[in-house]
């Protein structure tokens, strides 16, 4: 299912529906990546529209698009290539290429996390107060600790 979402029962991993579908327009995706869910929504990495597509979650299938977040650059809430989004005390994690954003769930920047000597960022984990993200390029697990910060300043 190329540029589409598919959901599944979780007990009979029977297929239920899909969404999405190839484009740049609300609701279209292009090459999606890592998913996560935050506050009755689900935050989907759309890799080549460099972007996270929101869907709001209800009791029926397809869930609905709300909105985009971000768009392609390198400041603060844009990105390049989002890979993996994880959720972490009500905040959006964000793997890009060689940094990683944390947002807030309406997408004001928080923190911006450009690891040192990182290849590739990837997967996200999260365990216990600790990030673990996946860097394909350098072959190599980067962890942070996650604590209360003081809010991003541009």
């Amino acid at each position: 299912m190329r540029h589409r979402v598919g959901a599944f029962d979780a007990t009979t991993l029977r297929f239920l529906a899909a969404f999405g579908g190839r484009g740049s327009g609300d609701g279209q995706l292009c090459d999606p990546g890592g998913l996560a869910v935050a506050g009755g929504e689900l935050f989907v990495c759309d890799v080549s529209n460099h972007r996270l597509s929101c869907f709001a979650l209800s009791a029926h299938l397809p869930p609905t698009f709300s909105r985009n977040l971000g768009r392609r650059g390198s400041v603060p809430g844009a990105f390049h290539q989002p890979h993996s989004v994880a959720t972490a005390r009500d905040l959006l994690v964000v793997s890009e290429k060689t940094r990683l954003q944390v947002l807030t769930t309406a997408g004001v920047p928080q923190q911006i996390i450009a690891p040192p000597g990182c290849g590739s960022l990837g997967g996200l984990a999260i365990r216990g107060a600790h990030l673990i993200v996946a860097d394909s390029e350098a072959r190599r697990l980067h962890e942070f600790a996650l604590k209360a910060a003081a809010a991003y300043t541009m």
